[in-house]
Protein backbone atom coordinates (compact mmCIF):
# COMPACT_ATOMS: atom_id res chain seq x y z
CA UNK A 1 0.00 0.00 0.00
CA UNK A 2 1.09 3.57 -0.61
CA UNK A 3 0.16 6.91 -2.09
CA UNK A 4 1.71 8.33 -5.19
CA UNK A 5 1.07 11.83 -6.47
CA UNK A 6 -2.34 11.84 -8.04
CA UNK A 7 -2.88 8.09 -7.57
CA UNK A 8 -4.12 6.15 -4.58
CA UNK A 9 -3.07 2.54 -5.04
CA UNK A 10 -5.36 1.03 -2.39
CA UNK A 11 -8.34 -0.82 -3.91
CA UNK A 12 -10.56 -0.21 -0.90
CA UNK A 13 -12.23 2.56 1.01
CA UNK A 14 -8.90 3.26 2.57
CA UNK A 15 -9.43 5.21 5.82
CA UNK A 16 -10.32 1.83 7.30
CA UNK A 17 -7.30 0.08 5.81
CA UNK A 18 -3.89 -0.72 7.20
CA UNK A 19 -2.11 1.62 9.60
CA UNK A 20 0.43 2.80 7.06
CA UNK A 21 -2.25 3.67 4.58
CA UNK A 22 -4.19 5.66 7.19
CA UNK A 23 -1.00 7.58 7.92
CA UNK A 24 -0.60 8.27 4.19
CA UNK A 25 -4.20 9.42 4.04
CA UNK A 26 -3.62 11.96 6.83
CA UNK A 27 -0.71 13.37 4.85
CA UNK A 28 -3.00 13.62 1.83
CA UNK A 29 -5.62 15.44 3.88
CA UNK A 30 -3.07 18.00 4.97
CA UNK A 31 -1.41 18.73 1.67
CA UNK A 32 -1.75 16.33 -1.23
CA UNK A 33 -5.43 15.94 -2.14
CA UNK A 34 -5.87 17.17 -5.70
CA UNK A 35 -8.37 17.04 -8.54
CA UNK A 36 -6.02 14.63 -10.31
CA UNK A 37 -6.25 12.02 -7.51
CA UNK A 38 -7.40 8.58 -8.63
CA UNK A 39 -8.08 5.16 -7.11
CA UNK A 40 -7.08 1.81 -8.54
CA UNK A 41 -10.08 -0.13 -9.81
CA UNK A 42 -9.85 -3.73 -8.54
CA UNK A 43 -10.40 -6.18 -11.35
CA UNK A 44 -10.79 -3.29 -13.75
CA UNK A 45 -8.62 -1.55 -16.30
CA UNK A 46 -6.92 1.52 -14.86
CA UNK A 47 -8.04 4.02 -12.25
CA UNK A 48 -11.09 6.09 -11.31
CA UNK A 49 -10.86 9.79 -10.42
CA UNK A 50 -11.66 10.60 -6.78
CA UNK A 51 -14.01 13.48 -7.71
CA UNK A 52 -16.51 13.55 -10.53
CA UNK A 53 -19.82 14.97 -11.69
CA UNK A 54 -23.14 13.24 -11.14
CA UNK A 55 -25.76 13.85 -13.83
CA UNK A 56 -28.94 12.41 -12.38
CA UNK A 57 -30.93 15.54 -13.20
CA UNK A 58 -32.91 15.33 -16.43
CA UNK A 59 -32.23 18.99 -17.03
CA UNK A 60 -31.92 19.05 -20.81
CA UNK A 61 -29.38 21.61 -21.98
CA UNK A 62 -28.55 22.49 -18.36
CA UNK A 63 -26.88 19.11 -17.97
CA UNK A 64 -24.78 19.79 -21.03
CA UNK A 65 -23.68 23.18 -19.67
CA UNK A 66 -22.76 21.60 -16.33
CA UNK A 67 -20.73 18.89 -18.04
CA UNK A 68 -18.91 21.45 -20.17
CA UNK A 69 -18.05 23.53 -17.08
CA UNK A 70 -16.87 20.46 -15.18
CA UNK A 71 -14.66 19.44 -18.09
CA UNK A 72 -13.13 22.93 -18.20
CA UNK A 73 -12.49 22.71 -14.46
CA UNK A 74 -10.53 19.48 -14.94
CA UNK A 75 -13.18 16.91 -13.98
CA UNK A 76 -12.78 13.65 -15.90
CA UNK A 77 -15.23 11.32 -14.09
CA UNK A 78 -18.83 11.59 -15.29
CA UNK A 79 -21.61 9.47 -13.83
CA UNK A 80 -24.95 8.79 -15.47
CA UNK A 81 -27.51 5.98 -15.78
CA UNK A 82 -30.00 4.59 -18.24
CA UNK A 83 -32.76 5.59 -15.80
CA UNK A 84 -31.66 9.23 -15.61
CA UNK A 85 -32.25 10.10 -19.23
CA UNK A 86 -28.95 12.02 -19.44
CA UNK A 87 -26.70 9.63 -21.38
CA UNK A 88 -27.29 11.31 -24.73
CA UNK A 89 -26.74 14.83 -23.39
CA UNK A 90 -23.62 13.72 -21.55
CA UNK A 91 -22.20 12.01 -24.63
CA UNK A 92 -22.74 15.07 -26.81
CA UNK A 93 -21.23 17.44 -24.23
CA UNK A 94 -18.14 15.24 -23.85
CA UNK A 95 -17.78 15.01 -27.63
CA UNK A 96 -17.85 18.80 -27.87
CA UNK A 97 -15.31 19.13 -25.06
CA UNK A 98 -12.57 17.68 -27.25
CA UNK A 99 -11.11 15.75 -24.30
CA UNK A 100 -9.44 12.55 -25.56
CA UNK A 101 -11.52 9.48 -24.79
CA UNK A 102 -8.61 7.85 -22.95
CA UNK A 103 -8.63 10.70 -20.41
CA UNK A 104 -12.32 10.32 -19.56
CA UNK A 105 -13.93 7.96 -17.09
CA UNK A 106 -17.60 7.40 -17.96
CA UNK A 107 -19.89 5.45 -15.68
CA UNK A 108 -23.47 4.35 -16.28
CA UNK A 109 -25.95 1.94 -14.74
CA UNK A 110 -28.32 -0.77 -15.94
CA UNK A 111 -31.87 -0.42 -14.63
CA UNK A 112 -33.57 -3.59 -13.23
CA UNK A 113 -36.09 -3.60 -16.07
CA UNK A 114 -33.11 -4.39 -18.33
CA UNK A 115 -31.56 -7.09 -16.13
CA UNK A 116 -32.70 -9.73 -18.62
CA UNK A 117 -30.98 -7.92 -21.52
CA UNK A 118 -27.86 -6.39 -20.00
CA UNK A 119 -25.59 -6.52 -23.06
CA UNK A 120 -28.24 -5.05 -25.33
CA UNK A 121 -28.87 -2.22 -22.87
CA UNK A 122 -25.13 -1.52 -22.61
CA UNK A 123 -24.85 -1.27 -26.38
CA UNK A 124 -27.77 1.17 -26.35
CA UNK A 125 -25.97 3.22 -23.69
CA UNK A 126 -22.78 3.19 -25.77
CA UNK A 127 -24.71 4.58 -28.73
CA UNK A 128 -26.24 7.36 -26.65
CA UNK A 129 -22.87 8.19 -25.07
CA UNK A 130 -21.10 8.05 -28.47
CA UNK A 131 -18.38 5.71 -27.21
CA UNK A 132 -17.10 2.27 -28.18
CA UNK A 133 -16.60 1.17 -24.56
CA UNK A 134 -17.76 2.30 -21.12
CA UNK A 135 -15.33 2.59 -18.23
CA UNK A 136 -17.73 1.38 -15.54
CA UNK A 137 -21.19 -0.18 -15.64
CA UNK A 138 -23.17 -0.82 -12.45
CA UNK A 139 -26.30 -2.76 -11.59
CA UNK A 140 -28.37 0.21 -10.48
CA UNK A 141 -30.59 -1.32 -7.80
CA UNK A 142 -30.69 -4.61 -5.86
CA UNK A 143 -34.43 -5.05 -6.22
CA UNK A 144 -35.38 -7.20 -9.18
CA UNK A 145 -37.45 -10.19 -10.19
CA UNK A 146 -36.03 -13.30 -8.56
CA UNK A 147 -34.18 -11.43 -5.80
CA UNK A 148 -30.71 -12.87 -5.23
CA UNK A 149 -30.91 -15.26 -8.19
CA UNK A 150 -32.13 -12.41 -10.42
CA UNK A 151 -29.20 -10.25 -9.39
CA UNK A 152 -26.81 -13.11 -10.08
CA UNK A 153 -28.24 -13.69 -13.56
CA UNK A 154 -27.83 -10.01 -14.35
CA UNK A 155 -24.28 -10.10 -12.99
CA UNK A 156 -23.34 -13.03 -15.25
CA UNK A 157 -24.43 -10.95 -18.22
CA UNK A 158 -22.40 -8.02 -16.94
CA UNK A 159 -19.38 -10.31 -16.63
CA UNK A 160 -19.89 -11.36 -20.25
CA UNK A 161 -19.96 -7.71 -21.35
CA UNK A 162 -16.74 -7.15 -19.42
CA UNK A 163 -15.04 -10.10 -21.11
CA UNK A 164 -16.27 -8.88 -24.50
CA UNK A 165 -14.54 -5.53 -23.94
CA UNK A 166 -17.71 -3.46 -23.86
CA UNK A 167 -16.90 -2.29 -20.34
CA UNK A 168 -13.62 -1.81 -18.46
CA UNK A 169 -14.99 -2.43 -14.94
CA UNK A 170 -18.26 -3.60 -13.40
CA UNK A 171 -19.95 -2.98 -10.09
CA UNK A 172 -23.16 -2.32 -8.22
CA UNK A 173 -25.14 0.56 -6.77
CA UNK A 174 -27.26 0.78 -3.62
CA UNK A 175 -26.23 -2.72 -2.53
CA UNK A 176 -26.27 -3.37 1.22
CA UNK A 177 -24.09 -6.12 2.72
CA UNK A 178 -26.80 -8.78 2.38
CA UNK A 179 -26.98 -7.96 -1.34
CA UNK A 180 -23.26 -7.53 -1.98
CA UNK A 181 -21.72 -10.43 -0.07
CA UNK A 182 -23.58 -13.32 -1.79
CA UNK A 183 -22.97 -11.79 -5.21
CA UNK A 184 -19.30 -11.27 -4.43
CA UNK A 185 -18.90 -14.88 -3.36
CA UNK A 186 -20.46 -16.23 -6.57
CA UNK A 187 -18.98 -13.70 -8.98
CA UNK A 188 -16.24 -14.78 -11.38
CA UNK A 189 -15.42 -11.11 -12.00
CA UNK A 190 -15.65 -9.40 -8.63
CA UNK A 191 -17.56 -6.11 -8.23
CA UNK A 192 -15.11 -3.23 -8.45
CA UNK A 193 -17.30 -0.50 -6.98
CA UNK A 194 -20.41 -0.08 -4.84
CA UNK A 195 -22.06 3.32 -5.26
CA UNK A 196 -24.30 4.39 -2.37
CA UNK A 197 -25.69 7.47 -0.69
CA UNK A 198 -22.97 9.03 1.47
CA UNK A 199 -22.81 12.24 3.48
CA UNK A 200 -22.38 13.15 7.17
CA UNK A 201 -26.06 12.43 7.84
CA UNK A 202 -26.00 9.07 6.05
CA UNK A 203 -22.63 7.42 6.46
CA UNK A 204 -23.70 3.89 5.50
CA UNK A 205 -21.17 2.50 7.96
CA UNK A 206 -22.10 -1.17 7.51
CA UNK A 207 -21.76 -0.83 3.74
CA UNK A 208 -18.44 0.99 4.04
CA UNK A 209 -17.11 -1.74 6.34
CA UNK A 210 -18.32 -4.48 3.98
CA UNK A 211 -16.66 -2.82 0.98
CA UNK A 212 -13.39 -2.48 2.89
CA UNK A 213 -13.50 -6.16 3.87
CA UNK A 214 -14.12 -7.27 0.28
CA UNK A 215 -11.73 -4.81 -1.35
CA UNK A 216 -14.52 -3.00 -3.21
CA UNK A 217 -14.12 0.73 -3.90
CA UNK A 218 -16.80 2.77 -2.14
CA UNK A 219 -18.35 5.57 -4.19
CA UNK A 220 -20.66 8.11 -2.58
CA UNK A 221 -23.51 10.02 -4.17
CA UNK A 222 -25.66 12.81 -2.65
CA UNK A 223 -22.73 14.31 -0.70
CA UNK A 224 -24.93 17.35 0.03
CA UNK A 225 -27.91 15.21 1.11
CA UNK A 226 -29.88 16.86 -1.72
CA UNK A 227 -29.39 20.19 0.01
CA UNK A 228 -30.65 18.98 3.39
CA UNK A 229 -27.18 19.36 4.93
CA UNK A 230 -26.44 22.82 3.57
CA UNK A 231 -28.13 24.72 6.41
CA UNK A 232 -26.92 22.48 9.21
CA UNK A 233 -25.43 24.61 12.00
CA UNK A 234 -22.28 22.51 12.33
CA UNK A 235 -21.62 22.48 8.59
CA UNK A 236 -22.18 26.25 8.32
CA UNK A 237 -19.89 26.96 11.28
CA UNK A 238 -17.07 24.95 9.72
CA UNK A 239 -17.66 26.58 6.33
CA UNK A 240 -17.41 30.07 7.88
CA UNK A 241 -14.16 29.13 9.61
CA UNK A 242 -12.60 28.21 6.27
CA UNK A 243 -14.33 30.95 4.23
CA UNK A 244 -15.88 28.16 2.17
CA UNK A 245 -19.44 27.22 1.30
CA UNK A 246 -21.34 24.48 3.10
CA UNK A 247 -21.27 22.43 -0.10
CA UNK A 248 -17.49 22.64 -0.29
CA UNK A 249 -17.14 21.47 3.32
CA UNK A 250 -19.43 18.49 2.68
CA UNK A 251 -17.57 17.46 -0.47
CA UNK A 252 -14.22 17.86 1.28
CA UNK A 253 -15.46 15.65 4.16
CA UNK A 254 -16.42 12.94 1.70
CA UNK A 255 -13.08 13.12 -0.10
CA UNK A 256 -11.12 13.03 3.15
CA UNK A 257 -13.12 9.94 4.12
CA UNK A 258 -11.75 8.28 1.00
CA UNK A 259 -14.99 7.97 -0.95
CA UNK A 260 -15.06 8.50 -4.69
CA UNK A 261 -17.40 11.49 -4.68
CA UNK A 262 -19.85 12.62 -7.36
CA UNK A 263 -21.69 15.83 -6.46
CA UNK A 264 -24.30 16.84 -8.98
CA UNK A 265 -25.55 20.16 -10.25
CA UNK A 266 -26.99 21.56 -13.46
CA UNK A 267 -25.67 25.06 -12.67
CA UNK A 268 -22.19 25.79 -14.06
CA UNK A 269 -21.32 28.15 -11.20
CA UNK A 270 -22.12 25.43 -8.66
CA UNK A 271 -20.04 22.93 -10.61
CA UNK A 272 -17.06 25.29 -10.38
CA UNK A 273 -17.69 25.74 -6.66
CA UNK A 274 -17.87 21.99 -6.08
CA UNK A 275 -14.44 21.53 -7.66
CA UNK A 276 -12.81 24.22 -5.52
CA UNK A 277 -12.20 22.01 -2.48
CA UNK A 278 -8.45 21.46 -2.59
CA UNK A 279 -7.12 24.57 -0.83
CA UNK A 280 -8.20 23.68 2.71
CA UNK A 281 -8.49 20.68 4.99
CA UNK A 282 -10.70 19.76 7.94
CA UNK A 283 -9.21 19.59 11.40
CA UNK A 284 -9.60 16.43 13.47
CA UNK A 285 -12.25 18.15 15.59
CA UNK A 286 -14.15 19.39 12.55
CA UNK A 287 -14.13 15.89 11.10
CA UNK A 288 -15.39 14.47 14.40
CA UNK A 289 -18.14 17.09 14.55
CA UNK A 290 -19.27 16.19 11.03
CA UNK A 291 -19.06 12.48 11.80
CA UNK A 292 -21.41 13.06 14.74
CA UNK A 293 -24.16 14.28 12.38
CA UNK A 294 -25.03 10.74 11.29
CA UNK A 295 -28.74 10.18 11.85
CA UNK A 296 -29.46 7.55 9.16
CA UNK A 297 -31.20 10.17 7.03
CA UNK A 298 -31.99 8.97 3.51
CA UNK A 299 -32.79 11.50 0.84
CA UNK A 300 -33.13 9.00 -1.98
CA UNK A 301 -34.09 5.33 -2.43
CA UNK A 302 -33.80 3.12 0.62
CA UNK A 303 -32.64 -0.45 -0.19
CA UNK A 304 -33.08 -1.66 3.41
CA UNK A 305 -36.27 -3.59 2.69
CA UNK A 306 -35.03 -5.19 -0.53
CA UNK A 307 -34.48 -8.93 -0.11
Amino acid sequence: YGVQAGHFSSPSFFPFGQRGFRRSLRLCQMAALALTDRYSVPGGDGTIPALGLGTSHNGGRNVGAAVEEAARAGVRLFDTAQHYGTEETLGEALRKSGIPRKDLFISTKVWPAKYDMVEESIRESMARLQVDYIDLVLLHWPGCEGGESGRMKAWRQLEAAYRAGLVRAIGVSNFLPHHLEPLYEEAKVKPAINQCEFNPMQQNMEVVSCCKKLGVVFQGYCPLAKGRALENETVCRIAAAHKKTAAQVLIRWSLEKGAVTIPKSTRPERVRENCNVYDFHLTAKETADLDALHCNLRVTWDPTGVE
